[in-house]
């Protein structure tokens, strides 16, 4: 996986703020094929909140979608 793709929308570390540990088993465990329908289940959660979501809020979505 390239590395670029690995900072995508619908992967682990996107936008979770993870430590160097964290980070690195999340890069390895990203997973391209499952990314499009997290990346989407994502979505749907932003749209779900009418864009009323603070910073935490967003970072514990991503997390919580990705994992």
């Amino acid at each position: 996986m390239k590395i670029g793709m690995r900072r995508q929308p619908g992967i682990p570390v996107y936008c979770t703020e993870m430590t160097t540990n964290d980070l690195k088993s999340a890069l390895q465990s990203a997973d391209r094929s499952r990314a499009p329908g997290n990346r989407d289940a994502l979505i749907r959660e932003f749209m779900a909140a009418g864009g009323k979501l603070g910073h935490d809020e967003i970072v514990a979505r991503n997390r919580a979608v990705t994992a």
